[in-house]
């Protein structure tokens, strides 16, 4: 026996489907609002870097000119001081000036390596930001689909 489908009448929602849309209607402004902070976070990230990147330039550009200082004063010393007789202070002096200029150069040296540790960390921070976006735009591209699939066969 045929049964007769009234075409005036509309088929009821499947509640499954009805639930699913609320759903992901309730899910799609959180993730949103989720997006929009891991973007806020990465742009942060990225000033974070190149802020630790432009500190590491000038650090090595400090450490090029006090070398270059250092090299200066150590070339100098032996043609100032070779053959010339000065009282041990004056001497006891220069050497202090050099062995503190020295001590200067390894300073940057170790302010130059730590710069360019925390550029490195900054780096990786950076990087598990852009990861955090790229997730929470595969998950909103995820329930738009699902929302217009559900969409659609609710039609």
């Amino acid at each position: 026996m045929r049964r007769h489908i009234d075409a005036e009448t509309p088929l009821s929602p499947d509640p499954q489907q009805v639930a699913l849309e609320q759903v992901l209607n309730t899910l799609l402004p959180i993730r949103r609002r989720r997006l929009r902070h891991c973007e806020r976070e990465q742009r942060q990230h990225e000033q974070h870097l190149r802020r630790g990147q432009q500190a590491v330039e000038l650090g090595e550009q400090q450490l090029a000119e006090q070398k270059i200082g250092y090299l200066q004063l150590r070339n100098d010393f032996v043609p100032q001081h070779a053959g010339v007789t000065q009282p041990l202070n004056d001497l006891r002096e220069t050497l202090d000036v050099e062995k503190t200029t020295r001590a200067g150069v390894i300073q940057q040296i170790q302010r130059t390596q730590q710069l360019q540790e925390e550029v490195q960390q900054q780096q990786a921070r950076l990087n598990d930001a852009q990861l955090a976006v790229q997730r929470c735009q595969r998950d909103i591209e995820k329930m738009e689909y699902l929302l217009n699939q559900n969409q659609g066969n609710a039609l």
